[in-house]
């Protein structure tokens, strides 16, 4: 059995649906807040459990019967990484044999980007549980660039906080479908580290 947390997000959705589409007899089990959030897994064929990060209940009851789970980083500012580490320690109560982690470029304990001090956490937590893991360390999301390119259309230029850096965008589909790759053949993924990017 395959848990996917953030199911009812872009990337835990898509990747569902590519598991799905590589495998339709796949055991999945879609973790999301409530039961309605659920319909259109159920529709799929995919078991539901209730749970949130921040109820460790929850999240223990949610991984009974997983072997593998994909861990997608919490969107929550502030206590993302205490929200990673319940569902670290609700994994390894229950026996989880693999966990696949959404971290990002560049995660370190120094970092400016405060995402990247949290994913640089938890990948440590993820090493040191004695769990198997895979971490899919994904660049930014080109779905997000409308958002930031501002007058780039008049100015030529598309302005971003990178200081003098390269800047690297991928698509989150894209990432999502590396996901279900990795998840349809756990074996041959294990405790590697991937950099998901666009071509250089």
């Amino acid at each position: 059995m395959i848990l996917i947390t953030g199911a009812n997000g872009h990337l835990g959705g898509a990747t569902i649906d590519f598991l799905l589409k590589k495998n339709p007899n796949s055991k999945i089990k879609a973790l999301v807040r409530a039961e309605e959030k659920g319909k259109d897994f159920k529709a799929k064929g995919v078991e539901l459990a209730i749970g949130d990060y921040l109820n460790y209940d929850s999240l223990v009851n949610a991984f009974k019967g997983v072997e593998t789970f994909l861990l997608v980083s919490s969107s929550t500012m502030g206590d993302r990484h205490a929200q990673h580490a319940n569902a670290i320690k609700a994994a390894k109560q229950n026996g989880v044999k693999h966990i696949v982690y959404t971290s990002v470029l560049g995660g370190n304990p120094n970092s400016k980007f405060s995402a990247g001090i949290d994913h640089y956490k938890t990948e440590e937590d993820i090493k040191n549980s004695g769990i198997a893991y895979t971490i899919m360390r994904n660049t930014y999301y080109a779905d997000f660039l409308p958002d930031i390119i501002g007058n780039a259309l008049e100015s030529g230029a598309i302005y971003y906080s990178s200081g003098n850096a390269k800047i690297n965008f991928a698509a989150r589909i894209n990432m999502a479908e590396a996901n279900a790759v990795v998840l349809s053949d756990i074996t041959n993924h294990q405790n590697k580290i991937y950099e998901i990017t666009s071509g250089k």
